[in-house]
This record gives structure tokens, sequence and C-alpha cells, in this order.
């Protein structure tokens, strides 16, 4: 047996998100891998035909992720292809399976994970927003440099402040954004750490999870309805 040696780490596929067709005949899924040079990773959509089991890349760019299907034929993905440096929002191609180039399908100003589709102009997804009291502080006039927060120092009254894979967390919580008419705005309160959602059936409500607080983070989170018709929010579990 060969001794198993950190280099070993480049020849492995990291797969996840797994998502079936409507019409269950294929699913897709993202393939990832660690590049040494980089100290990153690249990541692919790929598409599985379920009745014969053969499989290959539907993108090749290397920063594709967070699939979903459109319909039977259309995937829609997140990539930075055409992204200006230094932008924080996020953007959305879409790709026919059976064939050719991928196209762009839609962008937000944010940036964005997961995403639900109600119809051609509404949607629903998260992002991390700061809470009111984690604004930048406002410029002084004159001559002499400051220290910007954010920048050369953070503040941290909050517990947990950082987190594995988010990094500083502090007065930070991952928000649902309703994309209705042009205009985007929160449906979770200020202060609460959104965790998945759920489209009912008919798109007319989504079910989330998460916590609220504004201190210490709680070992338990809570269960909520928001009903995109009268724009209430409803606790279910807490």
């Amino acid at each position: 047996m060969e001794k198993v040696v950190y280099q070993d780490l480049y020849q492995f596929n990291f797969l996840s998100d797994p998502v079936i067709a409507p019409d269950g005949a294929h699913a897709i899924f993202a393939k990832h891998n660690a590049v040494e040079k980089t100290n990153g990773y690249t990541s692919e959509v790929w598409i599985i035909d379920l009745q014969t089991g053969q499989y290959h890349p539907l993108t090749t760019g290397g920063d594709e992720r967070g699939a979903f299907w459109l319909d039977a034929d259309t995937v829609a993905f997140v990539t930075g292809r055409g992204k200006k440096k230094g932008s924080e929002g996020t953007s959305w191609y879409k790709i026919n399976i059976h064939g050719g180039e991928a196209v762009p399908f839609m962008s937000v100003p944010e940036r964005a994970g997961q995403i639900k589709l109600i119809d051609a102009d509404t949607y629903l997804y998260t992002t991390v927003q700061d809470t009111p009291e984690n604004q930048p502080l406002p410029e002084e006039q004159g001559d002499e440099p400051r220290a910007e927060q954010g920048k050369d120092f953070d503040v941290f009254d909050e517990f947990p402040f950082w987190f594995n894979g988010r990094k500083v967390i502090n007065k930070k919580r991952t928000t649902i954004m309703l994309h209705k008419e042009g205009r985007a705005e929160a449906i979770t309160p200020t202060y609460l750490d959104a965790m998945g959602m759920q489209l009912s059936p008919d798109k007319t409500k989504v079910v989330y999870g998460g916590c609220e607080y504004t201190d210490v983070l709680s070992r338990t989170s809570g269960m909520y309805l928001y009903d995109l018709t009268t724009g209430e929010n409803k606790t279910l579990i807490v």
C-alpha cells in the first residue's frame, strides 16, 4: 500500500447539490476539485442520465455552482463570468441540457445563496446583510486619515462572532429577500439568521427556519411561515 500524502487531495472529486429534473429523467450536481496553485477549488455543473447512468459536464468554466432546473430541459446556475472585479453581485446563466451555449438569465446586486423562483419576475433569494449597528461609521471631513470599520478594525459584541467557512459573522444575518416588480425587500426580521427556505406547491407561502438574537446565538431555532399574498409572518415553532 502506498503512503497517503497531501497531494492525493487534488485527485479527489467532491460532489454536492444533486437535483432531479421535473420529469425525473436527469439529475444535475456540482463537482468540486481542490487546486494547489490557487489554494482554492474549482466547481462545475454536471448532468447524469438516470436511465442510462451516463454523465458529463454541463459547464467547464470552473466557477459554476448553485444549479437548479427551470424546466425539464433547462438548467440555471450561478457563475462569475462577466462579473466586474470587486463586484458583490450574483449572476445566473441558463443552458439547455441538450446542447448550446449558456446565456445570461438574471442577476441581483448582492452576493446571493439559495434562490426560489415564483414567476418570471418574482423570486426569493438569501443574502448576508449587516444589522443597523454594523453599518460603517460616517466619514469625517478633513485631511486626517481615519481607520475604517470593517477594513482596519472590527467590533465584536456578539457570540459567536466568527464561524468556520463564513469568517466574521458579528452583527451579520442571513436574510431572505423577495424580489418583485423590480424591487427587493427583506421578508425576515432584522435580527433573524435564516437557515433554508421552501416554497409551498402553489407558491403562495414560504417556510423557513432560523434563530433570532441580538447578543448570544441560541442553541435552538424556530420555524416560520411567510404569506406571499398578505406579507404576514407567522411563527410555527420557536
